[in-house]
């Protein structure tokens, strides 16, 4: 059921974001909640496209539908700061390694359906778990190595995808992560040297 967005919803969507960047060492599982909005958020943002839902279908049931869906797409857009989430995602580096391990569970859980998606896989989860790598790559060896034991399942799973541009984005960013990876430890092994 399809409903019309309301002020209380976007408050609720910006409290969401705010408990994210304030409390985010906090939420433990309930990363999952906050990731899942986020998720929508970029739906209505970025891949939502009229008529989209339901393609195919002139009935006038359909057509209320999309009309509601641009409604809700529209005030979402005119109400949410991408830079507030993209700041949580950013931040994800100071977290403790029991914190950082909880959001990046959750993260892969939101990928995992999004990659499954009635609307057409898709990829923004995928794309923040790989950020999120970038962001913490830097991290002390035994941090990042348990970081990575939980990523690595889930981008391996994303490069057999059936769908090519999801499996070949999942091998060009563990191929992008190789490679800083490797320019990170050579500096911090050339840096220990001098």
């Amino acid at each position: 059921m399809y409903r019309e967005i309301k002020e209380k919803n976007i408050e609720c969507i910006q409290t969401m974001l705010q408990l994210g960047i304030a409390h985010g060492g906090l939420l433990r599982k309930s990363w999952r909640y906050i990731l899942e909005c986020i998720s929508k958020i970029n739906y209505y943002f970025n891949e939502y496209s009229p008529g989209h839902e339901g393609e195919g279908d002139n009935s006038e049931a359909a057509k209320k539908k999309d009309a509601l869906m641009q409604s809700v797409s529209e005030v979402i857009k005119a109400n949410v700061d991408l830079n507030v989430v993209n700041y949580i995602y950013s931040r994800s580096n100071t977290f403790s390694l029991e914190e950082i391990k909880d959001f990046i569970t959750c993260l892969c859980q939101i990928s995992e359906e999004e990659l499954k998606s009635s609307h057409g896989p898709s990829t923004y989860s995928l794309q923040k778990i790989v950020e999120v790598a970038h962001f913490n790559v830097d991290r002390v060896k035994f941090v990042w190595s348990q970081i990575w034991n939980i990523m690595k399942e889930h981008i391996i799973v994303a490069a057999i995808h059936s769908t090519k541009e999801i499996s070949f984005f999942a091998v060009d960013s563990l191929k992008q992560l190789s490679i800083k990876f490797l320019i990170v430890r050579t500096f911090t092994i050339n840096y220990i040297k001098i």
